[in-house]
């Protein structure tokens, strides 16, 4: 089978964080992985899902087998980035522990390299219209490929965390039988043992007794399962411990229940990823009716762990529980992807409203305070004339004043002077009147004096 890569109507642009694709067609954008983008880059009809493979190992320098191409083909498929679906041969009826135990130790790595994310190039411009600039939607892509970056590391992490549990977990299984400590503890998974300096954790068995020791991280959910104990360390009944642990960066107590099947749950906590517990100080009475003999459960086995065929069992259900485990994140991944979509849309909308009202708002006050200010303007210019009519009435006032004092002060001294011409013609008319009547009695006298001389002459005679 050669698959056929689809090139018509996409936009390719090569970023950090692998290859982006735009289907113009579609409105679609998907960033694919590097694996996924090496996958698509060389189907070129002509290279076979053999051929496939080993040139990715090569290229990514990782072990990649046929299974993981064909998961990056049919990713590939739904997104209508192959021109024709290929259907993956059925898979083996039958895989040896060998292989399985390297699907588990490899698994996170092709998870990690197979992811694909997808978002509608509508939803990248969440509330746009049809006048979007396409700088605009540019942005907005940006701004939603840096929320995918950051899924994609929080996925990454996820995956590198596991990965170290898988190591963890192929370490104690093939070479749990050479631990002087104890039986391992077939852990679930998502605990594995601290490792060195630390105990791992595991079991022994006297006559009457089971004593379990180890530090186990991390810290998950409150009801996550921790491992499993063989049917002839378990107790009668649930039995409840409280152990030492630490999470949220302080020293905690965490309850731990011992169920009569065998199961080791936590009580209670919260997630914490670097957090840490441990199950050292567990010990309890065995059930009677499981096998009492530390050195022979019954299988014709004479030592203390489990045979290979209940070793094969437990990697078995650990590679589903595994898988299971790994469905649902992928599953929980998309719903946090989706709902970060949601929720990055209404916060935008949200921040575009409120910028709208903003706007709104700033533009009102900066038209009311126009306003005022063009009142305060004009009532000041109304004051500023109304004072200098004032001024300009008070000096035409003055000079009426000035005006009239001056007209005043010369009709009074007219009168004055009128006064002082009259007195002045009365006194010279008086004087003359005097003047005219001692004239005239000085010429009475005159002429008395010159009648009596006459008089006087007469009579002499």
């Amino acid at each position: 089978m050669y698959p056929h890569a689809r090139i018509d109507g996409l936009e390719v642009t090569e970023r950090e964080s692998g290859l982006h694709v735009y289907d113009r067609t579609r409105e679609e954008v998907y960033h694919l992985h590097p694996l996924t983008a090496f996958v698509w880059k060389q189907a070129d009809g002509r290279t076979s899902v053999a051929d496939l493979a080993a040139r990715a190992a090569e290229d990514l320098g990782t072990p990649v087998d046929e299974a993981m191409i064909w998961s990056a083909l049919d990713k590939l498929s739904e997104a209508g980035l192959l021109r024709a679906r290929l259907a993956p041969p059925s898979a083996p009826k039958q895989v040896n522990r060998r292989a399985l135990m390297r699907r588990v130790a490899v698994g996170s790595v092709a998870a990690a390299a197979l992811g694909f994310l997808g978002d509608r190039r509508a939803e990248a411009a969440p509330h746009g219209n049809d006048n979007d600039s396409k700088e605009d939607v540019d942005k907005k892509l940006h701004e939603l490929e840096q929320d995918v970056e950051q899924a994609k590391k929080a996925h990454e992490e996820a995956e590198a965390k596991r990965r170290q549990a898988a190591q963890e977990q192929r370490v104690k299984h093939e070479d749990n039988r050479r631990h002087p400590g104890g039986t391992p503890i077939a852990l679930s998974a998502d605990w594995y043992s601290a490792g060195a300096p630390y105990q791992f954790a595991a079991f022994r068995r006297t006559a009457d007794t089971v004593v379990i020791t180890g530090l186990v991280r991390p810290v998950p959910n409150a009801g996550s399962l921790i491992g499993t104990l063989p049917p002839h360390v378990r107790p009668a009944g649930t039995v409840i411990y409280l152990q030492y642990a630490q999470f949220g960066g302080t020293d905690q107590t965490l309850r731990v229940d011992v169920q009569a099947d065998g199961q080791i749950v936590l009580g209670n906590g919260t997630p914490d990823p670097s957090g840490w517990l441990s199950l050292s100080g567990i010990v309890f009475v065995p059930y009677q009716g499981h096998n009492p003999n530390p050195l022979n459960d019954g299988d014709g086995d004479t030592d203390d762990g489990p045979t290979q065929e209940q070793q094969s069992k437990i990697t078995q259900e650990q590679t589903d529980k595994e898988q299971a485990s790994k469905e649902q994140q992928q599953k929980q991944a998309a719903e946090q992807q989706e709902k970060a979509k949601e929720q990055d849309a209404k916060q935008q909308a949200e921040q575009q409203q409120k910028a709208q009202e903003q706007a709104t708002k700033q533009q009102a006050e900066q038209q009311q305070k126009q306003q005022e200010q063009a009142a305060k303007q004009s009532v000041e210019q109304q004051q500023k004339q109304a004072a200098e009519q004032q001024q300009k009435q008070a000096a035409e006032q003055q000079q009426k004043q000035a005006a009239e004092q001056q007209q005043k002060q010369a009709a009074e001294q007219q009168q004055k002077q009128a006064a002082e011409q009259s007195a002045k013609e009365v006194t010279t008319k008086h004087q003359e009147e005097s003047a005219k009547e001692a004239q005239a009695k000085q010429q009475a006298a005159e002429q008395q004096q010159k009648r009596q001389a006459e008089q006087a002459a007469k009579g002499g005679f």
